[in-house]
């Protein structure tokens, strides 16, 4: 039985060897990048993030800061560009900055966590999009500081749902919570939350579509 195991292990491995080598020149080059990244994942970011799960890979980022407030769950897959960054402002609160497993985030994404910023499992996040859990308060005109340095030390959230997925170039506000399996469409920018099952867009995004449950199909929503 031992031995009838391994000479399947063996074939199979062969097998993995033979496809990998009849595939083109740069689809070997990005199945080799892939593994290099998730190699990296167990020698680096399991010692610089929070937690980094298993069979999570990530690409080179733009930049990262409060790495150790941020934890990331198992089989992620984030492309090079990205921004994380946790930000703290009070003393007397650690931000708290969740990514579940099998999410996928797409190129130049930029996150930025000062309170508390959760995203679900299995959500996929499109390029160039920004989720911010603060902004920049502007009111005081007094206040010698530049307006870009500012930032609200207020308690504040963003929340993304299981199975979500946020189109390319979206913006998410704070203080919004995406529903389980929203779909939020290109270059939206959302400031308010969007429910569970519905489609929102525009600027600002609006729930465009719901589904419905009860009747098992879809429903547009008449401005």
């Amino acid at each position: 039985m031992y031995e009838v195991m391994m000479l399947s292990n063996a074939s199979h491995k062969t097998s993995k060897l033979l496809r990998f080598l009849t595939k083109p020149y740069h689809d070997k080059l990005n199945t080799v990048s892939a593994a290099l990244c998730k190699f990296k994942g167990i020698l680096y970011y399991r010692r610089i993030f929070g937690s980094f799960g298993v069979g999570s890979s990530m690409g080179k980022p733009l930049f990262l800061s409060g790495s150790k407030h941020i934890h990331i769950g198992k089989d992620v897959f984030i492309r090079p560009g990205v921004r994380l960054e946790v930000i703290s402002t009070r003393s007397d609160r650690t931000p708290k900055f969740l990514i579940g497993d099998g999410v996928d985030i797409e190129q130049r994404v930029q996150i930025i966590c000062h309170c508390k910023l959760i995203i679900g499992k299995n959500v996929g996040i499109g390029p160039n999009c920004i989720i911010m859990d603060t902004s920049h308060p502007f009111f005081d005109v007094h206040n010698p500081q530049p307006i870009y340095q500012r930032l609200s030390s207020a308690d504040s959230y963003v929340e993304i749902g299981d199975g979500a997925h946020i189109g390319a170039g979206t913006f998410i506000m704070p203080n919004v919570r995406i529903g389980k399996c929203a779909v939020i469409g290109a270059n939206s920018v959302v400031t308010k939350s969007v429910p569970d099952y519905s489609v929102a867009s525009g600027n600002p995004a609006t729930v465009r579509m719901r589904f419905d449950h009860q009747n098992d199909r879809w429903l547009t929503i008449k401005e």
